[in-house]
């Protein structure tokens, strides 16, 4: 069997599937060697060595730049990789033993190369390295959320300087100053549109972006406004990125970070500290275009990540603004723009994308319940759309799109149902026909597509809808349960396919 010396060597100048498929050679014979040994008088390059070959590169990333109908398969060195780190911890944390910290010299690069892999959402891990990466994190004894740890070496040593490389500042990092706060002069120096090369932090250590998702979520709540300066520059960054991901990734972290504010308590002024610092504006304008990263402009892969990300984000930096504010007034001002901008305009351009479709009526209940009654002002604009997509004459090809938009429905009844009594006639179109639209479905296609789980979870929300219409009609007026009785009769009598749908009892429904 070879040393240790020829086991702990990175080849050069192969091919990066060839260069994997070296290391996991190497691994496997290193995995032999301490396993069958007690001594470790030959150890001590191992860790650093491990250490090397476990942080991710740009070879484990798809291309940035691809079309609507490109493949975005991964890259043949994903899996390579993955079973590479899954072997490299074992090793290390066999040669090294416990803790980890009564090794100085690798903390901080061992800190950072546990982080890496710590979050489900990048494509370098596994469950199972993962957990043994979270089980070492999360250990008191080793004390990695140490301040010296999670604020000298990532947030200062790590992370700025990769976000520091480039004089030249987008659009909103012009508004902040060096310590966070909004500047009363912004700066001249403006970036380029696109640049040439990817910037450090996405193409050298793509794992940046997770290392201060982790600091924010790691950091003591008594160092978020002193690290302040440290953390939001990064942030405009990532949003202001033209690289979708990034945004994705940018609007992720800025929910966990404006989460993290909202559990403080409020100063004896009474302003968060966003408002103090005076950036949420400025954030909101960065974020606000990602609502229209639509198709064919933005590759769907692209779009329907970053669109989830988005409305989440701006629903928790809307409650971050106006914390404090004696009424909602000025946070519906902001979800308002989410509806006019979001969803209205997104399916107007978007719609047509069944996916983007899919999503976009996915969210719109998290919108309405933010807004709470407010949303009534958009009933005359959100009901006929919800009734066209649910009586497309093409629904039943994607059952998911007309499952979402029947819980967009629902979402509003339940919300809106002391204003729903003039849309009563416009629900009943979209929730008509797209009950018999499954009903010829089924009659063509026969049993197979009758007893689908989907087609029979969508007829039961369907009869959810009814009953929903009925409590919030009847609610309104006296004389309304009489007059939606009256309305349902009408429709049967015209169509007995209908029958089955308003023949409903609470029971039959959730």
């Amino acid at each position: 069997m070879a040393s240790v010396h020829q086991l702990c060597t990175t080849p050069v100048g192969l091919p990066v599937e060839e260069t994997y498929c070296q290391i996991l050679s190497n691994l496997r014979s290193l995995d032999q060697l301490t396993s069958s040994q007690t001594e470790s008088g030959d150890y001590a390059q191992i860790p650093s060595w491990l250490l090397s070959i476990l942080r991710p590169s740009s070879d484990l990333l798809p291309p940035e730049r691809i079309l609507e109908d490109d493949d975005v398969s991964p890259p043949a060195a994903l899996a390579l990789f993955k079973e590479i780190s899954h072997l490299a911890f074992n090793i290390l944390f066999r040669v090294l033993g416990s803790p980890l910290t009564k090794y100085p010299g690798l903390v901080p690069e061992l800190a950072l190369v546990l982080v890496s892999h710590s979050d489900a959402s990048d494509s370098w891990t596994t469950l199972e390295v993962r957990q043994l990466v979270e089980s070492v994190l999360n250990d008191p004894q080793e004390c990695f959320n140490a301040p010296e740890i999670v604020v000298d070496h990532i947030l200062k040593g790590t992370i700025k300087p990769l976000f520091a490389t480039s004089g030249l500042l987008s659009t909103a990092q012009r508004q902040v100053t060096s310590d966070g706060r909004i500047a009363l002069r912004p700066s001249t120096k403006r970036a380029p549109t696109l640049g040439d090369t990817a910037p450090p932090w996405r193409h050298r250590h793509p794992e940046t972006t997770t290392l201060l998702h982790w600091a924010i979520r790691t950091l003591d709540a008594s160092q978020i406004e002193p690290s302040w300066h440290l953390l939001v520059p990064p942030i405009l960054t990532l949003l202001d990125d033209h690289y979708s991901p990034s945004k994705t990734r940018g609007c992720d972290i800025l929910t966990t970070l404006l989460r993290r504010l909202d559990q403080q308590p409020l100063p004896r002024g009474g302003q968060s500290l966003l408002t103090r610092t005076g950036l949420g504006p400025v954030i909101w304008d960065a974020i606000t275009p990602c609502l229209l990263s639509l198709p064919p402009l933005t590759p769907q892969s692209h779009s329907v990540p970053l669109l989830k990300a988005t409305y989440p984000t701006l629903i928790a930096l809307s409650k971050s603004m106006t914390m404090g504010k004696p009424t909602q007034k000025e946070r519906t001002k902001l979800l308002d723009k989410l509806i006019r901008d979001g969803i209205l305009r997104g399916m107007q351009f978007g719609g047509e994308n069944i996916h983007v479709a899919t999503t976009l009526m996915e969210l719109l209940p998290t919108v309405v319940d933010a807004m709470g009654i407010w949303s009534a002002r958009h009933l005359k604009e959100l009901i006929p759309m919800l009734s066209d997509v649910l009586s497309s004459p093409f629904g039943t090809t994607y059952i998911p799109l007309l499952a979402s938009a029947v819980g967009a429905l629902k979402s509003i009844l339940r919300t809106c149902w002391v204003r729903i009594s003039p849309w009563v006639a416009e629900v009943l179109r979209g929730v008509c026909v797209c009950w018999n639209r499954i009903g010829e479905e089924e009659t063509e296609k026969g049993v197979e597509f009758k007893e689908r789980a989907d087609v029979v979870e969508m007829k039961r929300e369907l009869r959810g809808v009814v009953l929903m219409l009925r409590s919030a009609v009847d609610g309104d007026e006296e004389d309304a349960g009489e007059k939606m009785k009256g309305l349902e009769g009408e429709i049967t009598s015209v169509d007995e396919r209908l029958v089955g749908l308003f023949n409903v009892q609470p029971s039959d429904s959730g």
